[in-house]
């Protein structure tokens, strides 16, 4: 007993006095410490927003943020964000990998963004050579059924701040439309058709039912924003509270202007930073100017209170001082008692509430969740944006489609053999081998040959057949690309969402750089949540400042698919319109040639015209047709030309991801009739298609390429 008593204490003394290494994350995530070596690395992990959560039908990009703390020695390796790509015992795997140097006694904090669509359990390691030195895990939380929320994050000091926004429930009201009274004249072919049907709700994207989505908030502290706006992938509005902006990093506040710029919300209150707005940036995004706070009489607020009820108290209010910038519209109020505005960038929206939620009279006030319903409803909308519109697809009436890849091998020129050529093939193998061969021997007199013949007619077909293969495949890499592209032209914004298909030439690791600051690629779905890579080793991606790289391995002439995504600022224009009361001039200055385009305005439509590469036209506008400008557009494309087979797949989520227009809301593309829908468009819209890419694509050796890029362009 005593020598069993001795050797548990030598034991507990060398757990206690062994490796200083500890790995710690958020909460449900933490991971059992590294046993490599020692290091005295300390790591604890945040990731996701509030929570890291995949959604069943598709993966997300999440920042995952990193504090390494070293009291040993220093360190020079590798952080590397490992995400499984798909479930099951035996999970091919994403490597986000960041070079890092940790001096001794040091505290670093690291941020990468991953894109996590599997329900396996990010593992975070640090790497020094081939040797793990640290590993831990963060818990990844899986939803199977749709999303029935809305996820909204709010940027505040207090975790109890806008608790009038839990639970709000957005959709379009019956006989009212958004910010108006019960009864008011619709403002839009939507709002009418839900005044003559007060049975038709606001439909939800993904049950397509009559009902709304739960507002789900979350609160964070502004050191918490991404620092890409990919970060922002799983987040339907941002609402900025009472928070210190100012420390915002260059990063955050370009992340999250370029977030907006892409399609999201952004709700700006009275209680929030409009000192650290201005330093860092921000402010020119907001559609008001502000001039600090005020106290008015309650007849400032009138109009707020005649639409959503009146206050418990006559008291003055506390309000923001402001006035609308240029571009901007007020939804509530005028001049000095303005109270609710808002204004588009790129795709994106930026609203303004002129007060602080979180005071009295306005906290716990009857109208308050239905202003946030208002506010957040264009977020329900959209919901769910970023759709993987390259593997899963609409079925329609051909039910062998199933996302545009069909179209990327059909751009890439890839199809299996015919039939008749295998046979051909075989049988001239087996006449060779067999009848001719023992024919020719018989005639020779030499039978007994047999032996080697045989072998030589195999390797002689064997090396034709080869021959064959690589002429007809080539002896360079297969790409090819579809993308959609919204382009601002005013304000110098491209966002491209698009699809690449990549075959190489040979096995291998491949590299595949997209260039771009703010460009980023995965691999995406086929089967059952299974990425398309070949090969069982990890894809390893790496970020710099000027393009975004993989290292993938790869099989000769086995297909993989990508899907991209970037944003740029600065983009230069597609063409020069020069508008005119019956229509206008066009003119491409693109390097490219436009085909298959249409001009949309207040005016009407146009024909369909091709524009060749610096070529000018004049467009005469006719009226506008009764259907959708979808239904209208495909029947204009026919069938069976890239361009129609491009925008059958496209055509249902235009809606989703075009913005930038009050028009659009409410289904400008695939629901409301023509006729009315372009009468609100402020700008004219061109819409078009490019055969050339959008995202410049570096894949190491010599490739054939070919692109297909549908363009949306507010001129």
């Amino acid at each position: 007993m005593v020598v069993a008593a001795a050797l548990a204490l030598l034991v507990l003394a060398s757990v206690l006095s062994g490796s200083r290494t500890a790995v710690r994350a958020q909460d449900g995530g933490a991971g059992p410490p590294s046993d490599s070596i020692a290091t005295g690395l300390d790591i604890t992990v945040r990731a996701g927003l509030g929570k890291l959560e995949v959604s069943y039908w598709s993966g997300y990009w999440s920042p995952f943020r990193i504090t390494i703390t070293n009291q040993g020695p220093s360190i020079s390796g590798k952080l590397v964000v490992r995400c499984p790509s798909s479930d099951g015992p035996n999970p091919k795997y994403r490597d986000y990998v960041k070079e890092v140097r940790i001096p001794t006694a040091s505290r670093q904090t690291h941020e990468v963004t991953a894109f996590v669509s599997s329900a396996e359990d990010p593992h975070i390691q640090v790497i020094v050579g081939d040797q793990v030195i640290a590993d831990t895990s963060v818990k990844v939380d899986r939803t199977y059924g749709l999303e029935n929320q809305l996820d909204v994050i709010v940027v505040d000091n207090e975790q109890s701040a806008l608790s009038g926004i839990a639970s709000v429930n957005v959709e379009r009201v019956p006989n009212r439309p958004p910010f108006g009274k019960a009864g008011a004249a619709p403002d839009t072919d939507v709002d009418r058709a839900a005044q003559q049907n007060p049975q038709r709700r606001f439909r939800n994207p993904l049950y397509g039912m009559n009902q709304g989505l739960q507002a789900h908030p979350v609160v964070i502290a502004p050191d918490d924003l991404p620092r890409d706006y990919i970060g922002y992938d799983r987040v339907d509005a941002l609402v900025l509270g009472e928070a210190p902006l100012s420390q915002l990093s260059e990063e955050q506040s370009r992340a999250l202007r370029l977030w907006v710029a892409s399609g999201g919300l952004l709700v700006v209150t009275g209680a929030a930073d409009f000192a650290g707005l201005r330093s860092s940036g921000l402010l020119s995004i907001l559609p008001v100017e502000p001039h600090g706070s005020a106290t008015r009489p309650a007849s400032a607020v009138s109009e707020l209170n005649g639409v959503y009820g009146a206050f418990e108290t006559a008291d003055p209010v506390l309000v923001t001082d402001s006035s609308l910038t240029e571009r901007a519209r007020s939804l509530i109020g005028a001049g000095q008692n303005l109270v609710i505005a808002e204004r588009n960038y790129g795709a994106g929206l930026v609203r303004f509430l002129g007060f602080n939620p979180k005071l009295y009279p306005y906290r716990g006030w009857i109208g308050e969740k239905q202003v946030w319903a208002d506010l957040l409803l264009p977020a329900a909308q959209s919901k769910p944006h970023h759709t993987n519109w390259i593997t899963a697809g609409r079925r329609g009436p051909n039910a062998s489609r199933w996302g545009v890849q069909g179209l990327l091998f059909k751009l890439a020129q890839i199809s299996p053999p015919s039939p008749v050529y295998i046979l051909l093939f075989l049988l001239c193998y087996v006449i060779g081998v067999g009848p001719l061969n023992y024919l020719a021997l018989r005639w020779k007199r030499r039978t007994d040959l047999a032996w080697l013949t045989i072998p030589a007619v195999v390797l002689l077909f064997t090396a034709i057949s080869v021959a064959v293969a690589q002429r007809s495949r080539g002896s360079s890499a297969v790409l090819a690309d579809v993308s959609l592209v919204e382009l601002h032209q005013r304000d110098g914004l491209a966002h491209v969402t698009g699809g690449l298909l990549v075959v190489p030439s040979s096995k291998g690791t491949q590299k595949l750089s997209v260039l771009g600051r703010d460009a980023f690629a995965n691999d995406v779905f086929q089967g059952a949540n299974s990425g398309s890579a070949a090969g069982n080793a990890s894809i390893e991606a790496e970020r710099d400042q000027q393009q975004f790289n993989l290292r993938i391995p790869m099989t000769t002439w086995a297909s993989t698919l990508f899907q991209i995504r970037s944003l740029a600022e600065g983009a230069k224009p597609l063409v020069s319109f020069e508008q005119a009361s019956s229509g206008g001039t066009l003119t491409n200055v693109a390097g490219t040639e436009i085909t298959k385009a249409v001009l949309l305005s207040r005016d009407g439509v146009s024909d369909i015209f091709d524009l060749s590469t610096g070529g000018t036209q004049a467009i005469t506008m006719n009226a506008a047709q009764p259907g959708s400008f979808n239904t209208w557009y495909s029947s204009q494309l026919g069938g069976g030309s890239e361009e129609a087979d491009l925008f059958q797949e496209v055509a249902a989520i235009l809606d989703k991801e075009i913005g930038g227009e009050p028009a659009f809301s409410g289904g400008f593309f695939d629901k409301n009739s023509m006729i009315d829908s372009m009468k609100q468009l402020e700008r004219p819209l061109l819409v078009c298609f490019v055969a050339r890419s959008p995202n410049e694509v570096d894949f190491q050796g010599a490739s054939r390429r070919r692109s297909k890029a549908l363009y949306v362009v507010h001129l």
